[in-house]
């Protein structure tokens, strides 16, 4: 019996461009594009950067649908749980980020940069908070949603923030001196009542999504943390679309290189030269499958090889006429 007993799982990072916000779904090349350059960037600058992990060990996959997997198979992550494995998720999602820490670190990479570009992103943000109109109540809102998930967070120093404390927030940054002093890492100069208003633009910087998307992509935590979950077999077509799934090199990963990997392209299965009259029955969808990128609208018809077919009825995005 002993050489059935579990002997370990990939540590696996799913990046899927359905946690993708301000994306259109339907624009199916900039959404697979997106997800593509978050994948690489988690690796540059979370796994690789401040976890230490080494490429020799790494094992990418396009997922055949909307995202990337990053296998990593060093033979001493093999057996981490379940645990352990949340705990790298988290860190990734800043939780028990320790600021001072990350201040006195003469390293670049993981929090460390994403603190410094997010107290820029959250400033500009501010800006335009403290505007009167509609851009300035919509972007108030918009940090106070921000406070509101954080202060789920077992981390978080903040329960709650309204729109009030929020102005006020945005008036405190407004003064030159203080902004410096922020930009140079310290928001204490904030000030407030223990130091609240230093925990609300932490807990800002922590939570805004725009960055946290950019800067080191959104993996699903249930794949990362499930020991048992079964993962796409390359070459195989996942049967939401049809595309195939490919392993790819490390190199080949940045959609802006010039080499980069192109899943339109490249991870079209070979299907028979038939053709089949399609109807558009979504108000709008972009997409591009070997040839050139074209655009749909409700109602459109279209004559489509086998490739086309299969994606566009699967996705449910065109019928048969």
């Amino acid at each position: 019996m002993a050489d059935k007993d579990w002997k370990g799982a990939d540590l696996i990072f799913d990046l899927d461009g359905d946690h993708l916000d301000h994306v259109d779904p339907f624009n199916f090349p900039e959404m697979l594009e997106i997800i593509q350059l978050q994948t690489h960037d988690l690796w540059e600058e979370f796994l690789s950067t401040e976890f230490g992990f080494k490429e020799e060990y790494l094992h990418v996959t396009f997922s055949g649908h909307r995202g990337f997997h990053l296998h990593y198979r060093d033979p001493h992550i093999l057996g981490l749980d379940s645990s352990a494995r949340r705990e790298l998720v988290n860190h990734i999602r800043g939780e028990g980020v320790e600021v001072s820490a990350l201040r006195n670190n003469s390293g670049q990479g993981g929090w460390k940069t994403r603190l410094e570009d997010g107290t820029i992103n959250i400033l500009n943000k501010l800006d335009i908070a403290i505007q009167d109109g509609s851009e300035g109540t919509k972007m108030t809102k918009e940090l106070c949603d921000i406070i509101e998930v954080r202060s789920k967070s077992p981390s978080s120093q903040v329960s709650k923030c309204g729109v009030a404390k929020m102005k006020t927030l945005a008036e405190k940054v407004q003064h030159p001196q203080r902004r410096e002093t922020i930009l140079s890492g310290n928001f204490n100069v904030l000030g407030g009542a223990k130091n609240q208003y230093a925990h609300i633009f932490l807990e800002l910087v922590k939570g805004d999504r725009s960055l946290i998307m950019v800067k080191a992509g959104e993996t699903d935590e249930a794949v990362t943390v499930d020991i048992k979950r079964q993962i796409r077999w390359p070459n195989s077509l996942n049967g939401k679309c049809g595309l195939q799934v490919v392993t790819l090199p490390l190199d080949r990963l940045h959609p802006e290189e010039t080499n980069a990997f192109d899943a339109l392209n490249e991870a079209l299965p070979r299907f028979d030269d038939k053709t089949r009259e399609l109807e558009i029955v979504v108000d709008r969808c972009v997409l591009r499958l070997g040839g050139d990128e074209k655009e749909f609208s409700l109602g459109d018809t279209l004559i489509a090889e086998s490739n086309i077919d299969t994606f566009l009825t699967l996705k449910g995005w065109a019928k048969p006429i």
